[in-house]
């Protein structure tokens, strides 16, 4: 995995999907946040976000996401 500003592609390749994935469930179990609740939308979006500003490395995207 990597960190790329420049990445231009929206596509999620299903092996980045199944990361992504992952880190949400982790996050969510971590963190003792509820499956369909608000902050686990928000925690989605924020994964998303930082997914598609290039960054694409499992512990970086891990440590990013964390909630506050």
């Amino acid at each position: 995995m990597y960190s790329s500003p420049d990445y231009q592609s929206s596509q999620v390749q299903p092996d980045e999907f199944n990361a992504l994935r992952d880190i949400f469930e982790h996050m969510l179990e971590e963190s003792q946040i509820v499956t369909g609740s608000l902050r686990a939308e928000m925690l989605a979006e924020r994964l998303i976000s930082i997914y598609n500003s290039g960054i694409r490395d499992i512990a970086m995207l891990k440590e990013m996401v964390k909630p506050y």
